[in-house]
């Protein structure tokens, strides 16, 4: 993939559509950047989570509604995360169960220092923006766990 600085090609085109408008026939297509990777997401390969947390994004954007939606959102991520460690503990053997077992609980500890950071970090902001910003960070955290094990299910299955 063509880099322009340190930063991806469909980023740097994400980004230009962002700043300069949608009017040209690049920026309308329905292709977004993975800010991690860089790589193109078409709205098809969107999981259906993160499909169904834009609907309710669009159906309410004022700040209950942003916080409600990062909520529901966490609520689909856990669940996510939830069945993917049920799959992935039912493909490994003794050993590869027993490991599974450790990370998951050292990643549930990380994860709820992770959100009592969090819950610092934007309480001390003033302003009503911040709330949403916290949930939509305990939603990427628990989002990111639930598709590190479907990876890790993907790798398994090669």
């Amino acid at each position: 993939m063509e880099r322009v600085g340190k930063m991806r090609l469909p980023v740097f085109a994400y980004i230009l559509c962002l700043v300069f408008g949608t009017g040209s026939p690049a920026c309308s297509q329905q292709v977004k950047p993975d800010l991690l990777t860089g790589e193109s997401i078409s709205a098809t390969d969107e999981h259906p989570i993160d499909r169904e947390l834009s609907l309710l994004l669009r159906k309410d954007p004022s700040t209950f509604g942003q916080m409600e939606a990062f909520s529901k959102g966490i609520e689909l991520w856990d669940a996510e995360l939830n069945r993917n460690y049920k799959a992935l503990f039912a493909k490994l053997d003794d050993s590869g169960r027993q490991q599974l077992r450790e990370a998951q609980r050292a990643w549930l500890a990380f994860r709820d220092a992770e959100f009592r950071r969090t819950d610092v970090l934007y309480g001390r902001k003033d302003g009503s923006m911040f709330r949403p910003m916290a949930v939509s960070a305990r939603m990427e955290l628990v989002k990111a766990r639930a598709l590190e094990l479907a990876k890790s299910i993907e790798i398994l299955d090669m």
